[in-house]
């Protein structure tokens, strides 16, 4: 299987839709409350930086950052459950450290759920470290340096 990693284009934004929503469907059936996490996504292509993975003209895989510059913010990063367990979270996340690395940035910072453990443990894991938390939410932050590429 062949996934390849591309900036998302504004034809995009129906495919990142269906993988978002696909994504946190588990979650949102289990009963959690989360915000609209797939709205927005044409204009998150237009303002911000988005890529996508695709497999077989298929989007598996996303990730919106909005790109400040020291301290950027990785909004939301999404795989299908059909292709989940593949490192394709993992890769996205590179992609979003590699890429505030060559544009300067010193931090990221993200925001996830408490009731969403795995994620949690996949940001810690990769570098991350909790900054902040209450009932809902996970603050997260990841510095940047010169050995992250």
């Amino acid at each position: 299987m062949t996934v390849i990693l591309r900036r998302a284009v504004l034809d995009d934004a129906a495919g990142i839709v269906r993988c978002i929503d696909a994504a946190y469907a588990p979650y949102l059936s289990a009963g959690l409350k989360l915000p609209a996490v797939s709205e927005g996504v044409g204009d998150d292509i237009q303002d911000n930086l988005v890529w996508v993975l695709e497999s077989s003209q298929r989007i598996v895989g996303c990730l919106i950052v909005v790109a400040a510059d020291d301290i950027w913010h990785l909004a939301n990063v999404a795989v299908h459950p059909d292709f989940s367990g593949l490192g394709l979270g993992k890769r996205l996340i590179g992609t979003c450290v590699d890429a505030a690395q060559l544009a300067g940035a010193h931090h990221i910072r993200l925001a996830t759920h408490a009731a969403m453990p795995s994620n949690v443990a996949l940001y810690t894991r990769l570098g991350w470290a909790v900054t902040q938390q209450d009932d809902i939410r996970i603050q997260m932050s990841r510095p940047i340096s010169i050995t992250d590429t």
